[in-house]
């Protein structure tokens, strides 16, 4: 153990500091999704899985014209499919030892030990869902994020989907196309190497009249044309957002951009593009060349269930038959489900080195 070199003079000797009694928080960043998802999250109370039943044909074929004595079409035709999601559970730990709960006691404590780490673990198992959020699926044991849900295309003419199973149905291809493998399973995707490079030739560049809004406006026809609805909300890291900033501020019409009140009030960065909200979340991905994704989100096409006995819940502390220490749970379990994937979509490449 090094030697303790405090210069215990005179003064020092007499007087303590002063320690702010809060926690200040270093680490836990935003949760844009999670604050507007809480209108929308469903609760479930057990089961093996979590199952969605989906109407992916219209009865009767359609339904049909007739005249005079001609024949109905009464083929039997399967109209319901079932997809299924497995709930994912989530566990911080909060462990104090004996000895470190009996010096944190009496007249000199300035917080109590225990309330200290259970507000911290508290926050870290927030910050831990936020995180997942855009999970890519390459582990199985945690909740199914944005990056697996809506999945990356390949770059090609046209962009398409690699094969991929989504609730056990597989999925494949450009949606649109009759070539599609179930078509009506396939979220929007665009896989276009995009650059805010200033000068025109990047095709994101803010300063450059109608590239952003060019991109961002593909997108919104192709969600509206594969769903009749359109994005809610809009998530991306800081560089994205600040290129349609950018872009606005060009257009006298935005120098005062339209915000969504509610979610300025809570804290939230965001802008509105048409009827979509877009906001900030620092976890979206962005790689170390500062390329993004932009994902376009229908909120009541995306479902957070939630077991109600493990929201974020405190399982009480139990001391170990070994150990002069005891341990308590924060639990979380369930999972997020795009139940209609194609009324969402994700841009997948975004290079904002300009920019942020």
């Amino acid at each position: 153990m090094g030697s303790y070199s405090f210069p215990w003079n005179t003064v020092n000797t007499l007087v303590g500091d002063y320690v702010v009694k809060n926690i200040q928080d270093q680490w836990s960043k935003s949760n844009a999704f999670l604050y507007r998802a809480k209108e929308r999250q469903k609760s479930f109370a057990g089961g093996r899985s979590i199952q969605v039943p989906l109407a992916w044909k219209p009865a009767g074929g359609g339904g049909q014209w007739i005249s005079g004595a001609e024949l109905i079409d009464t083929t039997v035709r399967e109209v319901l499919q079932m997809a299924v999601f497995t709930p994912k559970t989530a566990v911080v730990p909060i462990t104090v030892t004996w000895e470190d709960e009996k010096t944190v006691q009496g007249p000199n404590m300035v917080k109590g030990l225990v309330d200290t780490l259970a507000e911290i673990a508290k926050t870290t198992s927030i910050d831990l869902i936020g995180t997942d959020l855009f999970n890519d699926g390459s582990d199985p044991r945690r909740m199914t994020g944005l990056q697996y849900s809506m999945k990356d295309f390949t770059a090609g003419s046209p962009d398409s989907l690699t094969s991929q199973s989504y609730g056990g149905i597989t999925r494949a291809g450009t949606p649109g196309l009759s070539t599609a493998t179930n078509g009506w399973w396939l979220h929007n995707g665009d896989a276009t190497a995009y650059t805010d490079a200033a000068g025109g030739g990047g095709g994101f560049d803010p300063l450059t009249a109608g590239q952003v809004m060019r991109v961002l406006g593909k997108m919104w026809a192709g969600i509206r044309f594969a769903s009749g609805k359109s994005p809610t909300l809009i998530l991306s890291n800081v560089g994205s957002f600040t290129c349609y900033h950018n872009a606005l501020s060009l257009n006298d019409r935005y120098m005062r951009p339209q915000q969504d009140t509610k979610m300025a009030e809570a804290g939230y960065d965001n802008l509105k593009y048409k009827t979509a909200v877009w906001v900030i979340d620092e976890r979206a991905p962005r790689s170390s060349a500062k390329v993004e994704k932009i994902y376009f989100i229908n909120e009541d096409a995306v479902r957070l269930y939630v077991h109600e006995d493990a929201n974020f819940a405190f399982e009480d502390f139990r001391k170990a038959y070994n150990q002069l220490a005891r341990t308590a749970y924060i639990l979380w379990r369930g999972e997020m489900i795009v139940i209609e994937p194609r009324a969402n979509g994700v841009i997948s490449s975004v290079s904002t080195a300009v920019s942020s």
